[in-house]
């Protein structure tokens, strides 16, 4: 084989493969209706099999017939469908399959969201009840500060009355006991005052 040949079947081979794979497009069957796939683009050749609304097929090649695409199916078959039942983008049925997901993501934040704030909820009456047994540990504490400077105040008068009366008792006895010396000494004859 010459090498004219061979490069003539290598780009026959490249321009086969690159227009067979380079018009891949993901579609899906028109919405309420169900089809036939062929093994040939026209209703004249024998049924593979039956797609039906929104099921999801690739198209590998739009540009052997005018009215057919020869699609592949999700499960890997190969046939031809009629170009006006196959629609680009996303069926009623894979939007209602994301919004479901959607739906589904959001039940399970918001639940996670509510068991949150439950726990928060929870935390915060638990915090009140220790910030209100605080609060009467105070109240109890400030009385008894309030009644343990009242019973030092009263210890400090009766002290102070205490010292007086021990001071006036001393002068009392002092002042006597002079009296007594003096009256000694004048028995005695002493007239020195000491």
């Amino acid at each position: 084989m010459s090498k004219l040949m061979m490069n003539k079947y290598f780009i026959f081979a490249f321009l086969f493969f690159y227009i067979n794979t380079s018009y891949a497009i993901n579609t899906y069957v028109s919405d309420d209706i169900s089809i036939h796939y062929r093994t040939g683009p026209s209703v004249k050749y024998r049924v593979l099999g039956t797609l039906t609304s929104g099921d999801n097929v690739t198209i590998i090649n739009s540009t052997n017939s005018r009215f057919f695409y020869k699609i592949k199916t999700t499960s890997g078959k190969v046939g031809w469908v009629p170009k006006k039942s196959i629609k680009s983008g996303l069926s009623a049925k894979a939007q209602v399959k994301q919004l479901q997901q959607t739906v589904s993501s959001s039940v399970a934040l918001i639940k996670r969201q509510a068991d949150e704030i439950h726990r928060l909820k929870s935390l915060l009456n638990t915090q009140k009840v220790k910030n209100d047994n605080q609060s009467s540990k105070q109240t109890q504490l400030n009385t008894e500060i309030s009644t343990l400077n009242s019973q030092i105040n009263r210890l400090d008068d009766s002290n102070l009355i205490r010292w007086v009366t021990h001071v006036a008792i001393v002068l009392v006895f002092g002042i006597f006991l002079m009296a007594i010396v003096s009256v000694f000494r004048k028995r005695k004859g002493y007239n020195e005052i000491y």
